[in-house]
């Protein structure tokens, strides 16, 4: 066990679902249904194909703050070193194919305006839907112990 990691967490955590909980707490807090830090709301972004940010879910998003994401990363896994290259290698390997089922893929950067825009695989989008029933059940309860304090 490092040292680094936080209390509680497992080593096992595994880079698609730091993603996709970020990317379902962020558009929470955007849309007021979760009290969020602000400064952690513009690591990353559902957008579309192209990178541009959309206001619902896609099956695309944007690393919109790599500092800050590879940052986290490191806390997570109790890494020596948080930058946005450790980050990177953890999402090529768990990479695979998008269109076959993998957890997500790069776009094709072009001329550049793609860069850092990734696709939601099918096993990405089936445990989206997973966590974000989660962090429903979990605001509800919340909102119902406020309620009931």
């Amino acid at each position: 066990s490092r040292g680094n990691r936080p209390d509680g967490l497992s080593s096992r955590v595994r880079v698609h679902e730091v993603i996709l909980i970020v990317l379902l707490i962020t558009q929470g807090a955007l849309n007021g249904a979760i009290n969020f830090p602000a400064g952690l709301a513009g690591i990353l972004a559902f957008c579309d194909q192209l990178g541009r940010r959309c206001s619902g879910q896609s099956g695309f998003f944007k690393a919109l703050d790599t500092e800050t994401m590879a940052l986290l990363w490191q806390r997570i896994k109790g890494n020596r070193t948080g930058k946005y290259e450790t980050f990177a290698r953890a999402m090529r390997v768990r990479r695979g194919n998008a269109a076959t089922g993998g957890y997500f893929a790069a776009q094709d950067s072009g001329r550049c305006k793609k860069k850092r825009v990734y696709k939601l695989g099918r096993q990405s989008l089936e445990e989206m839907e997973r966590l974000r029933h989660t962090l429903q059940e979990f605001v509800q309860q919340r909102m119902q112990q406020d309620f009931y304090a």
